[in-house]
């Protein structure tokens, strides 16, 4: 049985299994730092911003680092992240050269010669074209979900993508409380990034989930990581025959001076090797990454309270 996967327009509940740590947070960055410009240029950041979540995968925010990428639709009580990662197609191993096109090459040459193009057209089409005709499409990865109770009625909404920083931000306001969330690509770490923050103490608490039109399941690897291991499908009649893993996992950063908590939701996606055979595993990232992470993200000198 075919299934046809649309990575844009995927139904996000599929599947979803979800961690919820309670996190209570505050913090935000007192401002950005733009990269120095030109004499003469306009000092104003490149920024697309907008005052109303997507409502459409092509209305989300584009962030990555040319190995994984991520579409920021900026919702309140619930953001959608969708995930992608390069080497992540459908399929696998074929041969799509045609048996048949030996065969009529000499009849395609005789039609050309007696001017009959669109006959030898047609005999190129029907016996010499590659099988399957279309190239393995890209698929995605999955959703991932970070769901804010109570989040619903949130006002001075505003979303945007820097395109100095490749950083996209979401701010909005509910119960008094400033919240911010921003998301990028590193290519240092090579990780997607979710940080998190509040203006006031004790006001960020969420769910998180993964969710993936595959065929894969979701588990919980530790009480602050979601696994979701999957293998892609078939297309044009060629069976998949690639597996692929994807982590997430949330941090959470103390300021003690101030009671302070800020959070960093991080997705790390295993490349898939050139065989289709499997996906280079791995457990988990060092506790020495894991401290670097958490220390450059959710830094207290990046963000810092006045």
């Amino acid at each position: 049985m075919q299934r046809k996967v649309n990575r844009r327009e995927f139904l996000k509940g599929a599947g979803v299994v979800a961690i919820a740590p309670s996190i209570v947070a505050a913090g935000s960055r007192s401002g950005r730092r733009q990269p120095a410009r030109d004499a003469g240029v306009a000092s104003e950041p490149l920024v697309l911003w907008y005052d109303r979540p997507a409502a459409s995968w092509t209305e989300a925010l584009p962030i990555g680092n040319g190995r994984l990428g991520a579409m920021v639709f900026g919702g309140t009580a619930l953001e959608r992240i969708p995930l992608n990662e390069d080497t992540l197609h459908a399929g696998g191993p074929y041969d799509p050269n045609n048996p048949a096109a030996l065969g009529a090459l000499p009849e395609v040459r005789r039609l050309i010669f007696d001017g009959e193009f669109k006959k030898a057209s047609e005999r190129v089409g029907e016996s010499m074209m590659a099988r399957p005709i279309k190239q393995m499409p890209y698929e995605p990865v999955g959703d991932l979900l970070l769901e804010f109770s109570g989040h619903d009625a949130a006002t001075d909404y505003r979303r945007e993508l820097d395109l100095d920083t490749a950083v996209a931000t979401t701010t909005y306001t509910v119960g008094g409380v400033r919240f911010e969330r921003r998301v990028f690509s590193s290519p240092v770490d090579d990780v997607i990034v979710v940080h998190v923050t509040g203006d006031r103490p004790g006001q960020i608490a969420f769910r998180c989930g993964l969710a993936t039109p595959q065929v894969a399941t979701v588990a919980t690897a530790a009480p602050d990581t979601l696994v979701l291991r999957g293998r892609n499908g078939e297309a044009s009649g060629v069976p998949g025959a690639l597996t692929f893993e994807a982590r997430v996992r949330v941090l959470t950063r103390g300021v003690p001076a101030k009671h302070w908590f800020q959070v960093a939701v991080y997705a790390w996606l295993l490349r898939t090797d050139g065989t289709y055979e499997r996906a280079t595993v791995d457990d988990g990232m060092p506790v020495s990454a894991q401290a670097r992470l958490l220390e450059r993200y959710t830094s207290g000198r990046e963000h810092a309270q006045p």
